[in-house]
């Protein structure tokens, strides 16, 4: 989606959930050269760079995400896998190279609650004023997708280059919703699914 390529640095936020948590390994595999994450707890953001190969990760209640995007990638970053928005997106934005890419996958915090909870929508024209090639993401899943998709993930799975975390919850149905909000505060891991007894 965004070309990542050799020597890119490249941020994830929402890395522990299930497209963050491919979305980093995927990113090594062309040969990039940081990939950051961040996540909702700081046990995440250790499983981030244990376990998941990620270079460095942090756990955004622990301050200002562009700080720690300043720490952790000092000359900036060259691509953005935005599933999250909101502040984290504003801090990508902050620390962006001129001509970085982002991936606009997602938006949660614009989505949900009520009016007066919500964040605004990503600034697309701070973005485009510093030459951000700003890149919706879709899936039409055309067949020649589909088929680049297996080549690559089959030849990197085979080579042991990816961890598919997962996090079943068991109960009735009553709880998908509580397990729904659990994926969205950032306390499971990789994708989410409710096994019904």
């Amino acid at each position: 989606m965004a070309a990542v390529g050799e020597g890119d640095v490249v941020f994830v936020p929402g890395a522990a959930g299930g497209a963050g948590s491919l979305a980093g390994q995927i990113a090594k595999c062309p040969g990039a050269a940081r990939v950051i994450g961040s996540a909702g707890s700081p046990a995440n953001a250790g499983y981030l760079v244990n376990e998941l190969g990620y270079d460095a990760a942090f756990d955004y209640h622990d301050g200002p995400a562009a700080q720690r995007l300043k720490e952790f990638a000092p000359e900036g970053i060259s691509v953005f896998f935005d599933i999250v928005g909101g502040e984290q997106y504003d801090a990508a934005l902050q620390a962006a190279r001129p001509g970085a890419r982002f991936a606009l996958c997602g938006s949660l915090p614009s989505r949900l609650g009520d009016a007066s909870e919500r964040l605004p929508q990503p600034d697309r024209t701070a973005a485009e004023a510093k030459g951000i090639e700003l890149l919706p993401f879709s899936c039409p899943h055309v067949p020649e997708q589909i088929a680049a998709w297996r080549e690559h993930f089959r030849t990197w799975l085979s080579q042991g280059r990816f961890v598919c975390p997962q996090t079943v919850l068991e109960g009735p149905i009553e709880d998908v919703p509580q397990a729904f909000l659990s994926l969205l505060q950032g306390s499971c891991r990789g994708k989410v699914s409710v096994r019904l007894p």
